[in-house]
């Protein structure tokens, strides 16, 4: 005999306060009424915006139509908590949030800032957990995004790392990874066209 398996249907819904304007909250409601009916959906992940009678209206047309509800929580960036300049990732050479060395030229231009803080920062750490906890009730579980270092759009300084006093604390190891981007980059300064071509 054959089990047979539910289909799940899921998909993401970013409701910025830039879309509110764009769409009206009836056609987004409708929207996923045709995506229930129309392809099943069964799960949906909500990035909700500021604005929580908007957040609590698509949640509830989604419990009214049978389909679960997750949180979507941008967990070290670009949440509704405003880090302190102190609880920012810090590159190697001291600066605190973005690099300059190929640095998005679209960064700050929307409403994402992309503006990471220290995984290792147990203050900020803390508040992004009682958040969460707040904001869990009435959705089916937890979405997290964002929960690691730095992308490769805020420059190679700020990629994958943060050496500020945090990290430090936590591990020992953060003084030698820190010597070894200075060396890097002071490589990467020297190498000429010609080593390129090499």
């Amino acid at each position: 005999m054959f089990a047979t398996s539910s289909k799940v249907v899921s998909a993401q819904l970013r409701v910025g306060d830039g879309d509110i304007p764009s769409y009206r909250l009836t056609e987004i409601l409708a929207k996923i009424g045709a995506a229930r009916q129309l392809a099943g959906l069964s799960r949906l992940l909500f990035l909700p915006s500021h604005d929580q009678r908007v957040n609590d209206s698509i949640r509830d047309f989604c419990r009214e139509h049978d389909i679960e509800v997750y949180f979507w929580y941008k967990v070290l960036s670009d949440n509704d908590i405003v880090p302190e300049n102190s609880e920012v990732v810090e590159d190697a050479w001291g600066k605190r949030g973005v690099g300059e060395s190929g640095l998005w030229n679209h960064i700050f231009n929307g409403e994402e800032v992309y503006l990471f803080s220290c995984p290792a920062n147990t203050k900020y750490n803390q508040l992004v957990l009682n958040r969460c906890r707040q904001s869990l009730d009435g959705y089916d579980g937890l979405f997290v995004d964002f929960f690691g270092y730095p992308l490769a759009t805020l420059g190679f300084e700020a990629l994958f790392s943060c050496v500020c006093p945090s990290c430090h604390a936590a591990d020992s190891r953060v003084a030698g990874w820190r010597r070894s981007l200075l060396d890097l980059r002071e490589m990467m300064a020297a190498c000429t066209d010609s080593d390129l071509k090499k």
